[in-house]
């Protein structure tokens, strides 16, 4: 018997020769006990069933996680809308991340749904899986991510330089704000000491560009602190669009 795998069975109407026929549909997939379901789901057939009849494919019509207790990510959440999901579909997704915390006794889980590539739409979720397990599913960014969650752990005195310097090495504002929205201590009086300390050494070294550098991005976590992420993104490039008319 599978320990986290689950399903639901729901019934269906086929929207092309109207047969009524009940399928089971997957909500929970540990790619370790279901490896077949792996496939399925690189297919693209794991989200929705067939109708026996006609063979025409019904939207599931809800979410799917899969789960990879032994690799990086650890779970990968399909969704209808990754944005703006429906208050039914969230209620569901909190239903089945309790569900497998329960059975799995991994309590990481939840934690890993915050990093970019982690949650996608399920549209998406057969691009997403693509490769595997020949090639890894770890994004780019997740690899600083990865980094930075184990320094959390087992290092935390030192989290929030790191996270610093994962926010200073991001490439863009979007980027950055993955950092951010992991580590929101960055948008904390914490940070101030510490580009203080950066500042302070940009001029014993004589980098006046470096110093720039610095303060120009403490002052926009700084604006950011006050009105929040996005409405500092925001502010920023109407800004820089005034400048440029």
């Amino acid at each position: 018997m599978n320990k986290n795998s689950y399903f639901e069975r729901k019934e269906f109407t086929c929207p092309s020769c109207g047969t009524l026929f009940l399928s089971k549909i997957w909500l929970i997939v540990d790619v370790e006990e279901e490896p077949d379901l792996l496939e399925k789901a690189k297919d693209g057939k794991l989200i929705n069933a067939a109708c026996p009849e006609c063979g025409h494919r019904v939207d599931g019509e809800t979410p799917v996680l899969m789960y990879f207790p032994e690799d990086v990510p650890r779970v990968i959440l399909a969704t209808e809308s990754k944005n703006d999901p429906s208050l039914e579909e969230r209620a569901k997704v909190l239903e089945i991340l309790d569900r497998l915390q329960e059975s799995s006794e991994d309590e990481d889980i939840l934690s890993h749904l915050d990093e970019p590539g982690d949650w996608v739409e399920k549209a998406s979720l057969a691009d997403r899986l693509e490769g595997y397990p020949e090639e890894s599913l770890v994004m780019d960014d997740q690899e600083t991510f990865e980094n930075l969650r184990n320094i959390q752990k087992e290092n935390p005195e030192i989290f929030l330089f790191t996270a610093i310097e994962a926010y200073l090495n991001a490439e863009g504002l979007e980027n950055k704000g993955k950092v951010v929205s992991f580590a929101p201590e960055l948008l904390t009086e914490d940070i101030d000491p510490l580009f203080e300390r950066f500042i302070s050494g940009a001029e014993e070294e004589g980098d006046e560009w470096q110093k720039m550098i610095y303060r120009a991005q403490w002052d926009f976590l700084k604006r950011a602190r006050e009105i929040g992420y996005q409405a500092a993104v925001e502010e920023y490039e109407r800004d820089l669009y005034q400048e440029e008319e």
